[in-house]
């Protein structure tokens, strides 16, 4: 049995890049959370499915404890230096992108008042 640094450590820096992802999407659906309850169990789902895929394609069939404390880090690094700069950017986003719906919706709602008359 051989020892492999580089691909452990290629599989640490992925996986620190995997937590540093799923914390930035968590903080992304913080803003949609704060709004409405929902999202917490499909985000849950959709990290566990990729944890299982980080450990079958990365770490060949095994999820070892280096990749999930560089999971953990990462998060944690995200968690630590980005939030308070992109928070502002999310909540902007979200507003326009409520907004847009709202002008899309609105000839549909005028038309359905319309038909209702």
């Amino acid at each position: 049995m051989e020892n492999h640094v580089p691909q452990q450590l290629t599989a640490y820096l992925t996986a620190a890049a995997l937590g540093a992802a799923s914390a930035m999407v968590y903080d992304l659906l913080r803003t949609v959370r704060l709004r409405r309850r929902l999202l917490d169990g499909l985000y849950i789902a959709v990290l566990g499915f990729l944890l299982l895929w980080f450990a079958l394609r990365i770490g060949q069939g095994e999820l070892r404890l280096y990749m999930l404390t560089g999971v953990a880090l990462g998060a944690l690094l995200y968690s630590l230096t980005l939030p308070p700069l992109l928070r502002p950017l999310w909540d902007f986003w979200l507003d326009a992108a409520v907004a847009l719906c709202r002008l899309l919706c609105r000839p549909a709602a005028l038309a359905a008042r319309w038909l209702k008359k």
